[in-house]
Formats: structure tokens, sequence, C-alpha cells
């Protein structure tokens, strides 16, 4: 099976610190993913590296083609930049990072993972531990997080949390929902597939 929605409340019953962290988010799409880690302590480090630096677009011309209009759009609308990021709707908080607990700070494990080179790199590291890492993008349409997780189960799962910054925000989101169901993450997990199993079979490793 290539991909598996997740009901929203079997998501929140895992134990991850996204729910206390991002309490006032909205968790919008969630995922299994069809890969497998290794059987190792490091496994979740090394998958977590894997997809926040695996581009879809590479892939996928399609999937190219719909990024270069969202980002020429972007660019005539302002919608990108160092100037749109602001912060966290409704708090004076620039990124998740600000919420997390000394303890989680002294933890937190994000330093390991390799910074992503491509289109990736729009999405800021916040944290990452053992069974679960999170990136964080924002711009003038949706201050929106992308968290990797690891079940009890030890599926690998995704998760897409936004929070509004109003009616920009349930327009772009309605706008996108086709493509990003019947387009990006159908073709998105079935080249991320192809490609970790290449991975893991590189003579490399």
């Amino acid at each position: 099976m290539i991909k598996k929605m997740l009901l929203p409340e079997d998501y929140r019953k895992e134990n991850w610190k996204i729910h206390r962290i991002a309490s006032d988010f909205e968790l919008h799409d969630c995922w299994i993913l069809p890969i497998k880690p290794r059987v190792s302590p490091e496994s979740f480090y090394e998958v977590f590296e894997f997809i926040t630096n695996f581009y879809p677009a590479q892939d996928s011309s399609l999937i190219d083609a719909l990024f270069k209009i969202r980002f020429t759009v972007g660019a005539l609308m302002k919608w990108d930049g160092p100037d749109s990021w602001g912060t966290i709707p409704g708090t004076s908080e620039k990124s998740l990072a600000d919420r997390l607990t000394p303890e989680e700070k002294n933890a937190n494990q994000i330093q390991r993972a390799k910074r992503p080179t491509n289109m990736m790199e729009k999405f800021k590291p916040v944290y990452l531990f053992p069974n679960e890492g999170v990136l964080e993008i924002s711009n003038r349409t949706v201050y929106a997080l992308l968290h990797l997780g690891l079940t009890s189960q030890t599926k690998l799962t995704l998760g897409v949390y936004i929070k509004s910054r109003g009616a920009l925000t349930t327009f772009y989101m309605t706008l996108i929902k086709p493509f990003r169901h019947w387009v990006v993450y159908p073709t998105w997990f079935r080249a991320m597939q192809a490609n970790w199993e290449h991975h893991l079979n590189s003579p490399s490793l």
C-alpha cells in the first residue's frame, strides 16, 4: 500500500510531545508512510534525515510544475520571504522551539539531522527525539508544521499541522486540497518508498 490516511484520534493516541507543544494547531492531515525504518535505536534519526531531505519534485515533473506555480504566485503576492515569517498566530513566539521545556531543549537532537539544501530548506527544523521530529514553515498564507512520528507499533507517520492567519489561510488550504490529496501526497509517497528502498540497498551503508 502506497498511502493510508490515519484518523486524527488515532494520531493523538501516540506518546508524542507534539500533542502538548502544538495543542493550539489544527491537525490537518495524517498518514502512515510506506517505508519501514531499520531495527535499531538510531533508526528514527536516519529516516527523519532521509525524509526531510527528500524533495518530491525531483522525481516528478508534475509536482515540480505545481511547486513552481505556487512559488511564482507567492512571489507576485508577496506571500513568502524573510519578512513574511512572522510569529505563531495569536502569540509572540517566533518558533515552536520556544515551547520546549529546558529539559527538552537539552535532549533535542535536531543538530544531528542534515539541513536540506533543496526546496525543503524553506522548512526550519524544530526538534528531534527518538520517536518524533518536527519542521516548521511560515508565510503570509499559513503557519504550518511537518511532524514525523514513530508509533508504538513502529510505523512511520506524517502529520501536517496548521495555524490559521485568517481568511487567506482558509481560502488557500481549500484551494490546494485537491492537489495535495490527489497529486502531491500519492506521488511523494511512491517516490519516497522507492528512494528509501534504494537507500537501504546502497553499498555505502
